[in-house]
């Protein structure tokens, strides 16, 4: 039972396999013919059959010697020039069947996607997927070429906090030596950046210093690289030479993950790190501490005044004649007029 696909002749070949099941898959697939089942890029026979879960018509294409690693380039649904494999490691536990099928076909564990150019174990969303890529070749701390690695990827992007915990069991970096020639960022700096975005912030956070991550390391910026108090592009006489990337930007601030928090104002995160005792004493590699980082009248005083970190946060609007502030159950405890601008705090 078997078809064979050749690159200016096909032919198939039928025992016990029916046609009309190769006819269909073409049909529902809109291949205009069997030959461009062997196309080099796009949504190919492979991530077709794979994504169908058709495991039979995978182990077809994969006898016909489809391309199995085929960047495929769809702008609403997928990152940039992805693999088949980012896709079905994506899916989590539903597509862990059909990810171990794929690497028994030969699959490349490490084949790097278009976007940033990182490995399908940078896209798990469950323990058994990080494990079979691993059993098959999958390197835990592979860098893509700006310095990413699975780990940081998943701190980012967001990973289920157990796909996060067996790539930490498996001997994923936590706390990485700096590398020659690129900004040193952490993953707990890197989660940080991306925490509002991290579906899984909290238990991210929770896993990684359990791990014994250094909540208190500091990012520093690639060798050579202008040291600038923001995060700008950096600009020769005559032209934007590239744009930063994340790393870049958080190599720039050269600051603590508590530092990133507060650069970027994300409140939670903040509390979070400065309750398990990151320390705020810490300045950048400008000598900026990250009181100066902090951009948001919120973060600043929650800096200021360590000790209300229990206590939920407090809007403040400036309006002419009125101060009224409210208790956490809405009740005035204080109203007063004059005819000055003061505060409503609520």
């Amino acid at each position: 039972m078997c078809w064979k696909l050749s690159r200016s002749i096909c032919s198939f070949v039928f025992d016990d396999f029916p046609a009309r099941m190769i006819k269909a898959f073409l049909r529902d697939f809109a291949f205009p013919s069997a030959l461009a089942l062997d196309q080099p890029s796009g949504m190919g026979a492979v991530a077709c059959a794979a994504l169908s879960e058709d495991v039979g018509m995978l182990v077809e294409v994969a006898e016909a010697e489809a391309p199995f690693d085929p960047p495929v380039n769809r702008k609403l649904d997928f990152v940039s020039d992805t693999s088949p494999l980012h896709m079905i490691a994506r899916r989590g536990e539903p597509g862990e069947a059909m990810l171990m099928k794929l690497l028994q076909l030969r699959a490349n564990p490490n084949a790097a996607d278009g976007y940033e150019g990182l490995p399908p174990l940078a896209s798990c969303h469950s323990p058994g997927a990080v494990e079979a890529l691993v059993m098959y070749g999958g390197e835990v701390n592979r860098h893509s070429p700006d310095g990413l690695t699975p780990l940081m990827a998943m701190c980012g992007v967001g990973a289920p906090a157990p796909a996060l915990q067996k790539l930490l069991d498996l001997k994923a970096e936590i706390n990485p030596d700096p590398l020659q020639g690129r900004a040193f960022v952490t993953p707990l700096a890197y989660l940080s950046m991306f925490y509002p975005h991290n579906p899984w912030g909290l238990q991210t956070l929770e896993k990684l210093l359990a791990a014994r991550a250094d909540i208190d390391q500091c990012c520093a910026p690639a060798p050579g690289s202008p040291r600038r108090r923001g995060c700008y592009a950096w600009r020769n006489r005559k032209k934007v030479v590239r744009q930063p990337t994340a790393l870049d930007l958080l190599g720039s601030l050269g600051t603590t993950p508590l530092g990133v928090a507060c650069h970027f104002g994300y409140q939670d995160l903040v509390k979070q790190l400065l309750n398990r005792k990151a320390d705020p004493g810490i300045k950048n590699h400008n000598g900026l501490g990250v009181l100066q980082l902090a951009r948001h009248q919120q973060v600043k005083r929650i800096l200021q005044h360590p000790t209300d970190l229990d206590q939920p946060p407090v809007l403040t609007l400036q309006l002419p004649g009125y101060d009224c502030l409210h208790g956490i159950d809405t009740s005035i405890v204080l109203f007063h007029h004059n005819e000055d601008l003061v505060s409503l705090r609520f």
